[in-house]
C-alpha cells in the first residue's frame, strides 16, 4: 500500500494524509494529525492538523510538549528518541491518565480519552514522521492488534517519506538573505517583528498556523524558550520543494529570535544521501564526483583504485536513479533533473 502511495503523492505530508485515510478505515479514530520530522535534529518540520484537536487547544499542547520542568509523558521528543514505534497514552501512564498534563489540559477538555502516537521509523532508527490517532469516550482504547497493525506500517511509511522528500525537489530559492523573526512567548508565540525576507520565507512553509506562525516554528520557539542554551534547529521543506533551516535562540525571559535561511548545500547533500541510503564510502565518492573530480583523482584522494571508485559510482547511480555525474550533483544539491 505505502509503496504505491509514495509513487503517486507530491510531498511527505500528502503521503501521510493518504496513509491516514487508509489506516483510519481499519483503526477508527475521531481525530488525527500527521507530522514530518527532521531525521537529524528530531524536531517537527511540518504538519497537518485540520483533522486534529481544536485550534484553541494547540497553543497549550505546544507548551506542554516542550516543558523541561515536570515534563509530560510520551512527548513527541520522547517518542522520537525512545526507539518505540507505537504507544498509547494509557501504556505511557500505567493507566493513570491524570498523570499526563496533555490529557488533563488538552485531550480531556476536547472530549478525547484515548491517544496513540506512532513514529515512522526507518531501519536505521531515524524518524521521518509521526501520526497521532485519538478517540473519544464512545470508542474503546486502541487494542494490541491495532498497535501491531500501525507498527507494521512504520518502516514502510518512513521509506515512503524518504522518497517523497527527495522526489519533491524544486528550483533553488532566490537568495535575498536570512530572515529574522522576534517572538514574545507566553502560552503562544507572538511575533513582534518579522523582516520582509522572513515574511516571504514564512509564506512558503506548508504547515498549519498557530497564531501568526507555522506550527513547526511555534514548536521550535517554545523549545528554545523552555530549554535555553541548547541548539534549536530544524530543516523545513517548503511547498515549492525548497529547503530552509530555522535557528531559534532564547534572548530573555520571554523573548526568542528565529533566523530563517536557505539550507546549506552540504546539509542538503547529507540529508539526501541519507534518504538514498548511501554508505559512508559512497557519500564520499558522490561528493567528490559532484565537485568534478575524475575517478583517478577521487582514488588518489581516498587511496582507492580507479576501478573501485567506478564500482562505487555505479552503486550510487543505481540507488539514486541518476545517469551521470551532473545529474548526481544536481540531485544531491536538492535540484533533481526532470526526466523526459
Amino acid at each position: 500500500m505505502v509503496a504505491g502511495l509514495s509513487r503517486r503523492v507530491e510531498s511527505p505530508l500528502a503521503l501521510e494524509r493518504e496513509v491516514a485515510a487508509q489506516v483510519t478505515r481499519v483503526v477508527p479514530a475521531d481525530l488525527w494529525c500527521a507530522l514530518t520530522i527532521d531525521p537529524e535534529t528530531g524536531n517537527i518540520s511540518g504538519g497537518f492538523h485540520d483533522e486534529g484537536l481544536p485550534y484553541e487547544r494547540l497553543g497549550r499542547l505546544t507548551e506542554i510538549e516542550q516543558q523541561e520542568t515536570d515534563p509530560d509523558v510520551l512527548t513527541m521528543r520522547e517518542l522520537v528518541s525512545s526507539g518505540v514505534t507505537a504507544r498509547t497514552l494509557a501504556q505511557a501512564t500505567g493507566g493513570d491518565l491524570a498523570r499526563s498534563h496533555r490529557f488533563r489540559d488538552v485531550l480531556s477538555p476536547s472530549g478525547i480519552r484515548h491517544e496513540v502516537r506512532v513514529a515512522f521509523r526507518a531501519a536505521d532508527g531515524r524518524v521521518w514522521g509521526a501520526m497521532v490517532l485519538m478517540r473519544g469516550t464512545d470508542l474503546p482504547d486502541f487494542t494490541r492488534r491495532e498497535l501491531a497493525l500501525v507498527s507494521a506500517l512504520s518502516q514502510g511509511v518512513a521509506d515512503g517519506l524518504r522518497r517523497a522528500t527527495v522526489l519533491s525537489g524544486g528550483p533553488p530559492a532566490q537568495d535575498d538573505g536570512p530572515g529574522l523573526v522576534l517572538c514574545r512567548v507566553g502560552e503562544t508565540a507572538v511575533p513582534d517583528h518579522v523582516s520582509a525576507s522572513a515574511r516571504r520565507l514564512l509564506d512558503e512553509i506548508d504547515d498549519g498556523r498557530l497564531g501568526d506562525l507555522p506550527y513547526t516554528l511555534a514548536s521550535l520557539v517554545h523549545a528554545a524558550h523552555r530549554r535555553a542554551g541548547a541548539p534549536h534547529r530544524v530543516r523545513i521543506r517548503t511547498r515549492a520543494g525548497r529547503w530552509l533551516t530555522a535557528h531559534a535562540e532564547r534572548l530573555g525571559e520571554a523573548s526568542v529570535s528565529v533566523i530563517l535561511e536557505a539550507t546549506r548545500p552540504q546539509e542538503i547533500m547529507e540529508l539526501l544521501a541519507d534518504a538514498y541510503r548511501l554508505t559512508g564510502r559512497e557519500r564520499q565518492i558522490a561528493a567528490l564526483a559532484g565537485r568534478g573530480l575524475t575517478n583517478k583523482e577521487i582514488g588518489s584522494t581516498l587511496f582507492l583504485s580507479a576501478f573501485t571508485v567506478q564500482d562505487h559510482l555505479k552503486a550510487v547511480f543505481t540507488k539514486t536513479g541518476t545517469r551521470s555525474r551532473s545529474e548526481l550533483a544536481a540531485l544531491l544539491h536538492g535540484h533533481p533533473t526532470p526526466r523526459e
